[in-house]
């Protein structure tokens, strides 16, 4: 996935592993892949541009204030593994805490918004990767499971065992 990363300087086009990249110029903002953004970063030529609290806390009261799941940019996860990995490598632990703690309450509500369509996984909305992978690794397990609740009549034996479950 791609991080959001803003140029602190000017960057000529660059040609690396084959892709053209640039050019940009000071000020500018773009979406580059995670390795690209943290040498661009090391390099001292862009800052890749961390999820702030506000951000969350918008997002947070966008969902609670929402019936339906509110749109999340598709590198919303990538940007929090690398927000959360920053804030965990400066030591900022009460910064890292309360993001964590943020993330918690999103993450919440998302996911109760997220099990609606464990029947329908094909009608879920755009939302990020990540989210689209939990609802069609639940989908099937929850649909064993209704199955195995709905079989009657039926002796169901534990793998090995003599006796029926």
């Amino acid at each position: 996935m791609k991080l959001p990363v803003r140029f602190l300087r000017e960057v000529d086009q660059l040609e690396v592993a084959g892709r053209t990249i640039g050019p940009f110029d000071e000020g500018e903002r773009a979406e580059l892949w995670r390795w690209e953004a943290e040498v661009f970063q090391e390099e001292g030529l862009a800052e890749v541009e961390t999820l702030q609290p506000i951000e969350l806390k918008k997002r947070i009261l966008a969902e609670e204030m929402g019936q339906g799941l509110q749109p999340l940019p598709a590198n919303f996860y990538e940007q929090v593994r690398y927000t959360l990995r920053n804030l965990a490598e400066r030591g900022d632990r009460a910064a890292l805490d309360q993001m964590k703690a943020q993330l918690r309450i999103l993450l919440d509500r998302r996911v109760m918004k997220l099990f609606r369509f464990i029947f329908s996984p094909e009608d879920v909305p755009d939302v990020p990767p990540e989210e689209r992978l939990l609802v069609n690794v639940i989908f099937p397990i929850v649909e064993r499971w209704m199955v195995d609740l709905f079989r009657t009549g039926e002796e169901v034996t534990r793998v090995g065992a003599e006796e029926p479950v």
